[in-house]
């Protein structure tokens, strides 16, 4: 026994709502071919395992109420490589199926990082699919560093990880902030610099957080965390916006 659905349009069509030789299905995917599906979480996409970690413990610790849109790729469940150049490529692959998933890709404000920032950002990327960089911090603007030509205090703030923004209590190490080490030369005619004991940082950041009574006092102790996902509240906003807009232009047409 065999059993099917149809759908009539003869009311629709006899009220003027569309044409006889309307083809819906196929209209709808031309005007709304990315569109998430309402309920679905905002997918948060790093460089690395790392930074997905430190990202979604920090959006537990410091934005509890918003932590249920949000869900992380996750690069060690299926050992997915790992990188800025590789953040670009899933990308243009999720983009060439055209993937229905509200995506934020978050690039590190380091040289690599920004460099892949730009180029993910000129691949005119759909609506859906969203581009960020860390944001510029004030403990950044002057900060330790050791390299060819010494030591010196410095503006790290384009040669940030997400260690940068763990606070400045695990970036302290017997009593003075950890250096960032320059490493070598890059395609973008700038040192790349890495945080000593990456680690060791991350490992404090983790016994912190977990300390923290409540919110508040989470965002208080890691103001360069809150400063992150405060970036990415409001590219998700302005997307939303925008796709309301767009929404709106789109049935005035059919109006």
């Amino acid at each position: 026994m065999t059993c099917g659905t149809s759908l009539s349009t003869t009311a629709l069509i006899g009220g003027g709502w569309i044409e006889s030789d309307a083809s819906i299905c196929d209209d709808k995917r031309a005007s709304a071919p990315l569109d998430p599906r309402p309920l679905a979480t905002t997918v948060i996409l790093a460089e690395g395992s790392t930074d997905i970690r430190i990202l979604q413990r920090s959006l537990t610790a410091l934005f509890p109420e918003r932590k249920d849109y949000f869900s992380f790729f996750n690069h060690a469940e299926l050992s997915v490589d790992g990188g800025a150049a590789y953040l670009v490529k899933f990308l243009k692959a999720f983009a060439a199926v055209r993937a229905p998933l509200r995506l934020v890709a978050v690039f590190d404000n380091d040289t690599t990082g920004r460099q892949a920032y730009r180029q993910a950002s000129a691949l005119g990327l759909p609506d859906n699919m969203i581009v960020v960089v860390l944001p510029d911090t004030e403990l950044a603007r002057q900060y330790p560093t050791f390299g060819p030509q010494g030591e010196h205090v410095v503006d790290v703030n384009k040669a940030a990880s997400i260690e940068l923004y763990l606070g400045q209590a695990a970036l302290t190490k017997d009593g003075a902030l950890r250096r960032v080490r320059w490493s070598g030369y890059n395609a973008a005619d700038a040192y790349q610099g890495e945080i000593e004991g990456k680690a060791e940082v991350e490992a404090a950041f983790l016994r912190a957080v977990t300390n923290c009574s409540n919110p508040a006092e989470a965002r208080v102790e890691f103001p360069e965390l809150a400063e992150v996902w405060a970036t990415i509240f409001r590219a998700v906003e302005k997307a939303a916006e925008e796709a309301e807009r767009k929404l709106h232009d789109r049935v005035v047409q059919v109006g």
